[in-house]
């Protein structure tokens, strides 16, 4: 029995190896969707907006609809803040999910201007 139970062993983990194998192949090859091409049209025109807007922004909001609805940047900045110069603006995107919005993080920290001090992440 001991001997079927090594062989059933060594099978298996050689069809996960394998599946493994092919794939990462078929993931090398395909390539990786950039994030342009997976994230909603409302998104890139806001993410958009927000890069090629001449104000300075101190703070922004990413995350799922709880953000998009839930965080309005103008009463943050009246009562959440000591400063009145303060400035948020909201990246919330509606039916962003988790990795999503990992991955999106991920992508606008490297678009990020260089005057922006906080991100708020849900």
């Amino acid at each position: 029995m001991s001997r079927f139970i090594k062989k059933t062993f060594f099978i298996a983990l050689g069809f996960i190896c394998l599946a493994l194998v092919v794939t990462q192949v078929i993931y090398r090859v395909v390539g990786e969707r950039s994030i342009d091409e997976i994230e909603s049209r409302y998104l890139a025109a806001n993410e958009e907006r927000f890069l090629q807007s001449s104000k300075a922004y101190d703070a922004v909001f990413i995350g799922s609809s709880i953000s998009f609805r839930q965080i309005n940047p103008e009463v943050f900045d009246q009562y959440a803040t000591d400063r009145p110069d303060f400035r948020s603006y909201n990246l919330g995107n509606p039916g962003m999910y988790p990795m999503r919005s990992v991955a999106y993080l991920q992508h606008f920290l490297d678009k990020a201007p260089a005057g922006l001090g906080y991100v708020f992440f849900e």
